[in-house]
């Protein structure tokens, strides 16, 4: 049995706080997450890990979120990238999405929007990764709507 694949994001703020409280709830949702404080360490990460999808703030130590984006760009990498930040104008706005950002969120912000444009954003994409809201469970079953797929105690139920 194939395991369902969790999406690999990597969040970017230098705020612990709230750098913590978004990890913890991604991670409740169904994401693999790991987190970095600065921007050079959000680029080194984004290249190492080759994540499905990047959650930066603008204002970071070392290189912006918007820096981050460019270098990437220039790269190839078009890993997408949701921006997250108290940067709240429009002209913000317009320039995280012109710099390669695929979505922008200002702070303060709603844990589940978040979420929800983390998964619009990875759709998008074509990424293919599990959204544990897909999958119910009553006991040892597994009902998965997305794949369209009955699994008991772990082993698929052939319909």
């Amino acid at each position: 049995m194939a395991e369902a694949c969790l999406a690999k994001l990597l969040v970017a703020d230098d705020e612990p706080v709230i750098l913590e409280l978004i990890a913890a709830s991604l991670t409740h949702a169904g994401f693999e997450v790991t987190t970095v404080a600065d921007g050079t360490s959000a680029l080194a990460s984004a290249r190492a890990e080759q994540p499905d999808a990047l959650i930066l703030d603008v204002m970071m130590p070392g290189l912006d979120g918007f820096e981050v984006v460019r270098k990437l760009r220039a790269e190839g990498n078009e890993t997408p990238v949701v921006f997250l930040t108290a940067r709240d104008s429009a002209e913000d706005t317009v320039h995280g999405l012109s710099v390669g950002g695929d979505d922008y969120v200002a702070k303060p912000f709603k844990l589940d929007v978040l979420i929800a444009r983390v998964h619009a954003v990875l759709r998008r994409s074509g990424a293919r990764v599990a959204n544990p809201a897909d999958v119910l469970t009553i006991g040892d079953i597994e009902v998965d709507e997305e794949r369209h797929v009955v699994r008991k105690a772990g082993v698929e139920v052939n319909l």
